[in-house]
């Protein structure tokens, strides 16, 4: 056996007529290696993490094997050479059908697997990997970029605990093969299909999974193992996808003929256009595209999309005369709906409503356009920018981000009807100044308000503001960060809060303004602190639990404050020394428990 250690520089090697071993790290494998194998069984040993550029490489041929034990952020890009790679914890890219080999065996580990990732990033036409002569085991397989199929049957399948797309559309699971073993793969993004004739039958151990079989031309069944689906579930499988039969536990299931007010999209470009009747438009993932002009009728039409994935609604051809869009998300899927500028109503199914951020997987996200829409049952609403906000959209549950492409702007939300919102997120970036106008009817509706700051040590904060234009605003429901409360009403606002953080970040305005704590009562400190911070304001504290004091600074030279105890307590009053530090209890004979006037300096 011979042994070589690649250097930093261009290295050529020439394999023996015995068993060789190259040892490479990222450092060290490097474009300009010629690297080629002799008569006996090569293999080049990868160190350490990194990326591997095999498709890089002046030349890689020759070599029966890669081995790398696990590494912490190590990848490797193959190129079009048949191998067999031996690994733990690896993610391995495939940039083009070119650089796949049928003939690659790829061996994870059970307990580290490899992440096999196709890709089509650079946008260009339908690509297509054949993995069905390939020998895989204990690998993830995943697609990245629109308009990705991959070839599969039961050997693969047998070797894959995952399939999963994401950041792309259009992308396909194919076979042909009159059975597809999917009981041990879940499938999360794909549209999973069949090209027999004859038809397939696909064996799944997951809902999710289930709800992403296509089918084909031919007799299609779903045979359920671990699971058994219910009788709303069978039916928008059938109405859905191309399946003929369904077979669970609880018995088999054929398809019923349609209803002739419900109409089913196919993989090509549909034209419907609804009756007077309340009509029904089934589709998919798969099935929704471009070229699908939906036109409804009279009566009330509903757009119902299953199993998950990306449905650009803001790219069909026509999208008009329907008054609701029906979301599904299951298993490991999510949906993502984009809107363009038409009013609807979109009904997702209702799945963990008390959403905080976005945790990826498992979630219906609604991206916005122009038109007014109604969300009821989702977990992630999105805005782009204030200019595509419409004042009469209506948001009950989850959460919602404005501003995700980071634009200058005021959102105005007090036309809006937004109810059980756990988070408004708003998010800024590299924007200076972007406002929030709001009222109490709005601010009632939202637990958390979350101004996100610019990634930075220190973050970077900015003009992040909420405004309001009324005498009064109830913030004692809502929890605030990275935002500054402000008022615009001439004559002051009365800001109702219910922690002293929120308290903090009342700015106010121009007018005499009021903060009123309610649950809690502030230290003499705490009111010293919020009036130091904006000593040229008119602003008031007023704490309305019983032995809490009510204390209000008068618009005087001497500044001084008129303090309150609540009812039935004997009330006090300050004077505020003119550094703001401190508060004096103001002589007797200035106390007038009768007046509601502040006194005047003399």
């Amino acid at each position: 056996m011979a042994n070589f250690t690649l250097t930093p520089d261009a290295d050529t090697v020439v394999g023996s007529t015995v068993d060789d071993t190259i040892i490479a790290t990222a450092a060290t494998l490097n474009a300009g290696d010629s690297l080629t194998g002799g008569a006996g069984t090569d293999v080049l040993t990868l160190v350490g993490g990194g990326n591997f550029r095999f498709d890089q490489l002046a030349n890689f041929t020759g070599f029966e094997r890669i081995r790398l034990a696990y590494a912490s952020g190590a990848s490797l890009t193959l190129g079009n050479q048949p191998i067999e790679i031996d690994a733990t914890g690896l993610t391995i890219n495939v940039g083009s059908p070119l650089n796949w080999n049928g003939s690659n065996i790829i061996n994870g580990d059970a307990s580290n697997i490899i992440s096999l990732n196709f890709q089509n990033n650079q946008e260009q036409p339908p690509v297509t990997y054949d993995l069905t002569s390939n020998t895989l085991s204990h690998v993830w397989i995943i697609a990245s970029g629109d308009n990705v199929t991959l070839l599969i049957n039961n050997d693969v399948t047998a070797g894959v605990q995952w399939f999963y797309s994401f950041d792309g559309s259009n992308t396909e699971l194919a076979t042909a093969g009159s059975t597809l073993d999917l009981s041990h793969s879940p499938v999360s993004g794909f549209s999973i299909t069949s090209t027999n004739a004859l038809g397939t039958a696909f064996t799944v151990g997951d809902l999710g999974t289930a709800f992403q079989i296509a089918g084909g031309s031919g007799h299609d069944t779903i045979v359920a193992t671990g699971f058994t689906f219910s009788a709303d579930q069978r039916n928008a499988g059938f109405i859905a996808t191309s399946i003929e039969k369904i077979i669970d536990g609880s018995g088999t299931y054929a398809a019923t003929p349609q209803n002739p007010d419900v109409f089913t999209l196919t993989t090509g470009s549909d034209t419907v256009t609804g009756t007077a009747s309340n009509d029904t438009v089934n589709g998919t993932e798969a099935t929704l595209n471009s070229g699908d002009s939906l036109t409804g009728g009279a009566g009330l039409d509903t757009l119902v999309l299953n199993g998950g994935g990306t449905f650009r609604v803001d790219q069909l051809t026509t999208f008009t005369g329907f008054e609701s869009i029906r979301l599904g998300a299951v298993g490991y899927q999510s949906t993502n709906l984009y809107l363009d500028n038409q009013s609807v109503a979109v009904i997702g199914p209702g799945l963990f409503p008390n959403e905080g951020g976005d945790r990826g997987q498992n979630a219906v996200r609604v991206h916005l356009g122009s038109g007014a829409v109604t969300c009821v049952g989702t977990n992630f609403v999105y805005s782009t920018s204030a200019s595509s906000w419409n004042a009469h959209n209506s948001i009950d549950g989850g959460a919602i981000y404005l501003n995700t492409n980071y634009s200058d702007g005021a959102y105005d939300l007090t036309t809006n009807s937004l109810s059980n919102i756990n988070y408004l997120f708003f998010l800024y970036g590299n924007s200076e100044n972007l406002t929030v106008q709001i009222n109490s009817a709005v601010a009632v509706g939202i637990s958390n308000f979350w101004a996100s700051p610019v990634a930075g040590n220190p973050p970077i904060v900015r003009n992040a503001k909420l405004m309001t234009s009324d005498a009064v605003l109830d913030l004692s429901h809502s929890t605030l960060h990275g935002f500054t409360v402000a008022s615009s009403n001439a004559t002051g606002t009365n800001f109702t809060v219910h922690d002293i953080d929120t308290a903090y970040q009342v700015a106010g305005g121009s007018g005499a303004d009021t903060i009123t704590a309610q649950g809690f009562a502030f230290s003499a400190a705490q009111r010293n602190a919020i009036f130091a911070a904006s000593p040229s304001s008119k602003s008031s504290i007023r704490a309305a639990l019983i032995r809490s004091i009510l204390c209000r600074r008068a618009p005087t030279t001497r500044r001084s404050i008129r303090c309150r105890a609540p009812k039935h307590s004997t009330p006090t009053r300050y004077w505020r020394s003119p550094d703001w530090r401190s508060a004096m209890p103001m002589p007797a004979q200035a106390r007038s428990p009768r007046s509601s006037r502040l006194p005047t300096a003399r």
